[in-house]
Order: C-alpha cells, then sequence, then structure tokens
C-alpha cells in the first residue's frame, strides 16, 4: 500500500497545497515553521478523522488548533493505492464533528466507492487511531509506543483479530460491573448495602422505645379529649343561661332598662369607693385652699431647694479658701517671726549723728590708756593706774553704746525681701477679713432658705399625717397625686348621685311596683350578661387550646404509629436485604474471577508471540546502537524492559535519547509482526533529534532499509538528518 498524491485547501498553516509522492522513499526537508508536522497531521486525519468526537478533550484542541489560518475550505484530498486499486478520500472538517465529511471515490471508474467506510484507517490497516499513532505514524519526540489490544489482535492473526479487538470493551464492561458493586468503593453496591443494612438494624433496634412513645401519646390524648367533652358541656351549661339571661332582657324592655341603670349605678359606686379607699381617715376636697397653697408653692420650694444647694456649694467654697489662706499666713509668720504692721515701717529712725557719744567716748577711752603707758614713770603709780583704769572703763561704755545702736538700726531698716513678706502678709490678711465678710452673709442665706423650706416640709407633713397617710420621699408629688384622687372621688360620687337620680326618675316614669323592683334585682343577683360571655369566652378559648393539643397528639400519635410500621417493616427489609448482600457479594466474587482469568487468558494468547516480537526487537536495536541487547526482556503485554544491576526497569528511567531509540525499535518490532505480507507506509516525523552521531547514522540507513519494501514518509528540517 502507498500513498500517491494530496492536495490541501486549507489545513493549519498550508493553503492550496499539492505534493506527488515517491514509490520508496520521500524526504520532506524542510525549515521550522513549513508545517511538516501539520502535513504529517493531515496525512493521519484524512485516514481517521479527527479523534474525540463523542467527547470534548485534548483531540478536540487539535481540531482547534489546525482550523485554516485563512478562510477557506478545511480539508483536502488524498489519493491511494492499495492491491491494485487506486481511490480518492475527500475530507471536510467542521467545527463540530456532525459537520465533518467524508468521500470515497474508485479513481479507475470515477465513482463513489463502499469498498471502505468513513471508518477507512481501521478497515485498510486493521487498528484503529490510537494503535496508528503508536505503530505506523512516528510522531517528533515521540518515538516511545505502547501496545494496544488492536495491535496485539492483528499481530494474533485473522482468527483471534475479532476476540482481542473486543477484549478491552469486554473487559470494560466487567471492570465497570464490578466497580458498580465493590465493597471498597463508597458508592458500590455492596458497600451502599451495608450502609443501608446499618440504617435498617438501627431502625428495628427502635422498636421498643416507639412502642413506650405510642403509648404515653395514647393516654395523653385520652385524657385531651376527656377533658375536651367537659369544656364542651360547659359551654353548653353557660349558652343554655346566656339565653336564659337574653330572653329575660329583651332589647328595649323595663326590666332590661332598669338593669342598665342598675348596672350603670353599681358600677359608679364601685368606682366610687375604689377612689375613696386611697384616704385611710379623711378625704380631703380638691378645693382645699391650703392643698392649692401647697401645691402651687411647689415651684417656689423646688427653686428654693436649688438656690439652698448654690448657697452650700458656695459657702464650702468660701470655706476651703479661708483654710488656705489661714495655711498662707501661718506659713508667713512662721517664716518671719518679727513682722511688724505695714504702717511701723520706716518710721523709727535714729539721727546719724546719734552715734558720735560712743565713738569718742570709745577714743577717749583708748587715748587714757595710751597716756599711762606713754607717763610711765613720770607721774605717781598710783595716777597711772587710776588713768589706765578710767580708759578702760570709757572704752567699755563706748563699745557698748556702738553695739546697742547697731542692733536698734538693723531692727527698724528691713531688708526687701522683709518687706515684700510684710506685704503679702497684710493683703492675705485683708482677703481673710473679706471671706469672712461673704461666710457670715453665706451663713446668713443658708439659714433663712433653709428655715423655709423646714416650714414648708412642717405644714406639707401635718396636711398628709391629717389625712392618715404616711409622708412620701417626693412630699410634692404625694400633693399633687392625693388631690388628683380627691377630684377623681368628688367626680366619682357624682356620677353615682346622678345614676341614682336617673334610676329614681326611672322608677316613677315607669310606676313600678316593689315587686317588679324585686325581680330585677334577683336577676341582677346571679352572673350578668358580660360575665356569662366572658365566662363562654374563656370556655371556648380552653375548648380551642385543648383541641390543638389534642390534634398535636394525634398527629404525633400518627406519626409515631408510622414510625413503629417502619421499624416493624425494617426487620423484614433487613432479612430480605441480608439475602441480596450475600446475592451481590456472590456476583462480585464471580467477576472479580473471571477478570482474573479473563487477564490469564489474554497473557497467555500474546506470550506466544513474546518471543518473536523480542528477536525482532534485538535485532533493530543492535542495528541502531551497535551494542548487544541481550539484557533486553518483554513481557506478555509486549512492555520492554532492561535488566540491569540485577534488576529489570522501565526504559522510563533512561535518557530521552535511549528511550527513543528503544521506542523506535519496540515500534517497527510491532510493525513487522503485524504486518508480514504487504506493507503500509510509514509516516517519520523527524524521529532522531535525540539521537547521538553515530546512531544517527545508523537510524538513516535504516530508513533507507525500510524503503526497500515500503514506502517511508520521512520529515526532517536539518541536512544533516536526510537518509
Amino acid at each position: 500500500m502507498k500513498l500517491l498524491t494530496c492536495h490541501i485547501d486549507n489545513f493549519g498553516k498550508l493553503h492550496n497545497f499539492d505534493c506527488c509522492f515517491e514509490d520508496h522513499l520521500m524526504v520532506i526537508a524542510e525549515d521550522n515553521g513549513w508545517g511538516k508536522s501539520t502535513f504529517a497531521a493531515f496525512l493521519r486525519v484524512m485516514f481517521y478523522g479527527f479523534a474525540g468526537s463523542s467527547r470534548r478533550g485534548a483531540e478536540d484542541n487539535e481540531r482547534a488548533r489546525l482550523r485554516p489560518w485563512q478562510s477557506g475550505i478545511y480539508g483536502g484530498t488524498l489519493t491511494f493505492e492499495t492491491q491494485g486499486r487506486v481511490y480518492r478520500i475527500e475530507r471536510t472538517f467542521g467545527e463540530r464533528p456532525r459537520e465533518d465529511t467524508f468521500l470515497l471515490y474508485d479513481e479507475t471508474t470515477g465513482l463513489l466507492s463502499e469498498d471502505f467506510g468513513e471508518k477507512i484507517g481501521e478497515a485498510l490497516f486493521g487498528i484503529d487511531q490510537e494503535s496508528f499513532c503508536r505503530t505506523l505514524y512516528i510522531g517528533q519526540l515521540d518515538c516511545p509506543s505502547s501496545s494496544t489490544a488492536g495491535i496485539q489482535a492483528i499481530m494474533g492473526g485473522k482468527e483471534a483479530a475479532d476476540d482481542l479487538v473486543r477484549y478491552e470493551s469486554v473487559r470494560g464492561r466487567l471492570q465497570r460491573e464490578a466497580d458498580r458493586l465493590s465493597p471498597d468503593r463508597p458508592a458500590g453496591r455492596i458497600s451502599r448495602r451495608k450502609g443501608d443494612l446499618a440504617a435498617l438494624r438501627s431502625r428495628q433496634a427502635s422498636v421498643e422505645d416507639l412502642e413506650e412513645a405510642c403509648r404515653a401519646t395514647q393516654t395523653r390524648l385520652k385524657r385531651e379529649q376527656d377533658a375536651l367533652r367537659q369544656l364542651e358541656e360547659s359551654g353548653k351549661d353557660i349558652q343554655a343561661a346566656l339565653e336564659k339571661k337574653a330572653s329575660a332582657h329583651s332589647p328595649g324592655g323595663i326590666l332590661d332598662q332598669y338593669s342598665l341603670l342598675l348596672g350603670a349605678q353599681e358600677a359608679a359606686a364601685a368606682e366610687e369607693e375604689r377612689l375613696l379607699a386611697f384616704f385611710p381617715e379623711k378625704i380631703p376636697s380638691a378645693d382645699d385652699p391650703l392643698l392649692d397653697e401647697l401645691i402651687r408653692s411647689r415651684t417656689e420650694k423646688e427653686m428654693t431647694s436649688a438656690r439652698l444647694t448654690e448657697v452650700r456649694s458656695a459657702l464650702h467654697q468660701r470655706q476651703d479658701a479661708l483654710k488656705e489662706l489661714d495655711l498662707a499666713v501661718a506659713s508667713l509668720e512662721q517664716a518671719y517671726p518679727d513682722l511688724l504692721p505695714q504702717e511701723q515701717i520706716g518710721t523709727e529712725e535714729v539721727p546719724e549723728g546719734t552715734s558720735g557719744p560712743g565713738i569718742w567716748l570709745l577714743v577717749a577711752g583708748m587715748a587714757m590708756l595710751a597716756a599711762s603707758f606713754i607717763f610711765l614713770g613720770q607721774i605717781k603709780r598710783n595716777y597711772l593706774i587710776a588713768l589706765a583704769v578710767a580708759g578702760l572703763v570709757i572704752s567699755a561704755v563706748g563699745s557698748l553704746m556702738m553695739v546697742r545702736l547697731l542692733q536698734i538700726r538693723r531692727r527698724i531698716r528691713r531688708s526687701d525681701e522683709e518687706i515684700q513678706a510684710m506685704e503679702k502678709h497684710s493683703l492675705l490678711l485683708d482677703r481673710r477679713e473679706i471671706l469672712e465678710e461673704h461666710l457670715r452673709d453665706l451663713t446668713l442665706q443658708e439659714e433663712r432658705l433653709t428655715d423655709y423650706l423646714a416650714e414648708y416640709g412642717r405644714k406639707a407633713q401635718a396636711f398628709v399625717t391629717d389625712l392618715g397617710m404616711e409622708v412620701e420621699d417626693d412630699l410634692a408629688s404625694q400633693l399633687i397625686r392625693i388631690r388628683s384622687q380627691a377630684g377623681a372621688a368628688a367626680r366619682a360620687g357624682a356620677r353615682t348621685r346622678k345614676c341614682q337620680e336617673e334610676r329614681e326618675a326611672f322608677e316613677k316614669e315607669k310606676d313600678m311596683s316593689d315587686e317588679m323592683i324585686r325581680k330585677a334585682l334577683a336577676e341582677r343577683q346571679g352572673p350578668s350578661l358580660s360575665d356569662l360571655t366572658m365566662q363562654l369566652s374563656q370556655v371556648t378559648a380552653d375548648l380551642e387550646k385543648t383541641r390543638a393539643e389534642a390534634e398535636k397528639d394525634a398527629h404525633s400519635l400518627q406519626a409515631l404509629q408510622g414510625k413503629l410500621s417502619q421499624a416493624r417493616e425494617a426487620a423484614v427489609e433487613y432479612e430480605k436485604g441480608c439475602r441480596e448482600l450475600e446475592s451481590l457479594q456472590h456476583r462480585y466474587q464471580v467477576l472479580d474471577r473471571t477478570l482474573f482469568y479473563l487477564e490469564q487468558a489474554r497473557n497467555a494468547f500474546h506470550a506466544r508471540h513474546k518471543d518473536t516480537f523480542l528477536e525482532a526487537f534485538r535485532i533493530y536495536y543492535e542495528y541502531l546502537s551497535g551494542e548487544k541487547a541481550d539484557a533486553f526482556e518483554t513481557d506478555a503485554a509486549l512492555n520492554v524492559l532492561v535488566r540491569t544491576q540485577g534488576r529489570l526497569r522501565a526504559p522510563s528511567l533512561f535518557s530521552t535519547g535511549c528511550q527513543d531509540l528503544i521506542g523506535l525499535c519496540r515500534r517497527l518490532s510491532m510493525i513487522d509482526a503485524m504486518y508480514r505480507s504487504e506493507k503500509p507506509f510509514l509516516i517519520m516525523d523527524d524521529p532522531f533529534v535525540s539521537l547521538d552521531e553515530e546512531r544517527l547514522q545508523a537510524g538513516l540507513r535504516l530508513v533507507r532499509g525500510l524503503s526497500a519494501d515500503r514506502q517511508v514518509i520521512y520529515f526532517t528540517c536539518h541536512g544533516g538528518r536526510i537518509p
């Protein structure tokens, strides 16, 4: 099978592009950005279309990514040859899978062909798109591959291909059923059934509690029903009495009118009695002059109280100020004990000349002492002694006179500090005198205000006490209340007298006999119409309340009985659920074993091709790497493993170059095992990017060798990677 020609109307950045494919090796070497990967994707989707048509996913993004960069038809044509016949595929793509179109023509006849359906890739290659991308389509940096059910099915031959293709779907259905039953998943039927059984077990255990609650509710409901019957009978009795009372007092009748007058008189008398009960002994007049005076004086009394508070506050302030002045005066007098009054400062002065006698006496005495020494030996000794003694005495007297004079001058002539202290002392004394005068005035005001308030209190207290009442703290409010009560009592008395006069006038007007009056009074002895009406209203309210409670308990009893019935049913459901759980567990075990044996059977089938696949893989690997491939092994799923350091390791643990090399060899090995007769074309989008130079050259030689018996479409962007 080989590709012949293609025409791209619009696909990604490619526009109005034509290509004729060579029979064996066709190399498309273009720079990056030319559209090589886009061209390779075009070849793939012409056979398979875009994947993900049934759900939105990563492949749906490819449809949007490869939408034409310019407007126009999204798609193109592809001509190919297979089994000696030439066909042409025409595809267009829309934004959604349902907008896609597919046509297949037989180029020999030019007519539409039905040799292959819209899934032409699966019909031609025998594999789905995923398997195609893991074998025949080698994308850039996508050399690693893995086995699929489609790959292994076509490797097993035609007789087993259908079973292996259906293996995944069958296994998927079995696995979904097993997951649906799984006891390890919260949403599994077995897990949910266990939870349901636990709930049923708890409901079953509450039967005794529900039975006890039902009995208690039934007892309470019976008690409420008995109370309802009693209230209904009482209501009937009150209704009968009310009708009888109403018939005796027909509207507009004499007895009815007379009864109303009696009721009004009794009500007025009762109100008067209630108001008079406020006064224990004496009832004052609302117009009492003393009471009016006391109430009118209330405002003056309040003003006096406020003034008294102000006076006492000022009095306390003055007293505090006087105490501070006394402390200041005492402190000043203690600092300067010999303070003189201000008027004596500087008045006693001693003349300057008064110091002369003292000095002259001192000089004369000293001269006499000097003369006694000078005339020593010239005058008689007795005269010299007398002269010396006289000189000493005169000198002493002169000295004493001078000291005394200095003391007097020092006491009279004060310093500046002492003068300031004396002035401050005098000022403080003046201020104290003023404060004392203020204190005397405030004290007199306090006495007058206190006397006024005391006189008002004595009068008010005497008035209240005279009424036989206790004096309250708020005397003014009590007086107002007394006048209000007295006025209300007077008005109530007037209403009582008026009602009595109206009743007597009615008796006289209607000429009522004593018997009629006695009958009316007798009717008044029993409950009145209003009393009976109130009693009926109360009974009706109690009846409604009891009926509501009875209905509530009836609903509660019904709900409890329903729960009890459900709890009893839960026991039956629990037994049934246990049997169902056993059935589900058995079914799950069968599914689990079926999956196990199915997996074993598939692995056993795949194991038949393991050796052939491994032999081909080792040949390709040794050719590309130049190394021995004895360390490689494979399993039944055709997974390639490398034995190193005594353990089998996955290729994903090695470098990117090694992964690409192993993946490329695995792809080629699977292709050889899948297609033993006619070889399909091979698309290679620069697969040797990660290989070193030596392995790259081996890979290029391999491409030339592969193109000997098949068509190879090779894309590259580097001249050194051209086969």
